[in-house]
């Protein structure tokens, strides 16, 4: 679980939310969030800024998980592909 699916999970649990009463709340559907938190879509700014509104978490904060947890994956994948 990357660092952005670990801390929406976080802020789900404090808010006392489920991943679909999330996507509900930022306007999409169940499958496009699982998608938004294990990278294999990025995040549009208009449901990212909702999330943050639905869980109570100033943008820029949530911001450096996303960006780090981006940067994460993109290292795993370069040293698959360079370090055989």
């Amino acid at each position: 679980m990357n660092p952005f699916y670990r801390r929406i999970d976080e802020l789900c649990v404090a808010n006392g939310l489920t991943h679909r009463a999330l996507a509900e709340a930022i306007g999409v559907n169940e499958v496009t969030l699982s998608r938004y938190l294990t990278g294999e879509r990025k995040t549009q700014l208009a449901p990212f800024m909702a999330m943050c509104h639905t869980l109570h978490i100033e943008p820029d904060e949530l911001y450096r998980t996303y960006l780090y947890a981006n940067m994460e994956r993109r290292v795993a994948r370069y040293r698959e592909e360079h370090e055989k």
